[in-house]
């Protein structure tokens, strides 16, 4: 799959941009890839705890990001309560970014 620069001359539609890095989510059905198969995020260890809280805060369902959901991951080992899972991603998330946060 070809992958879009995050850069800041382009602009992606919002089924496309993760809601926590504004970067590209790279998600293949974004993109209209229906192919059969696991998508790269079925690797990704983040309790469903942690992603319903994600999905009830939004009005628009998105897909995250790797960076996004591995910091998500990262974080979930440290801490079980959703909203600290999600504080310090943000955080981890900013103080390692090299993208403009959405």
């Amino acid at each position: 799959m070809n992958q879009l620069s995050s850069g800041p001359n382009v602009v992606l539609a919002s089924d496309r941009r993760c809601p926590l890095t504004g970067e590209d989510n790279e998600c293949r059905l974004a993109v209209g890839c229906l192919c059969k198969g696991p998508c790269w995020c079925d690797d990704m260890n983040v309790p469903a705890h942690v992603l319903r809280h994600l999905a009830a805060q939004t009005t628009e369902p998105a897909c995250l990001s790797r960076r996004a959901l591995q910091a998500l991951a990262d974080a979930a080992r440290l801490c079980d309560a959703p909203d600290a899972v999600v504080g310090l991603a943000v955080e981890n998330l900013k103080t390692s970014a090299t993208v403009r946060f959405a």
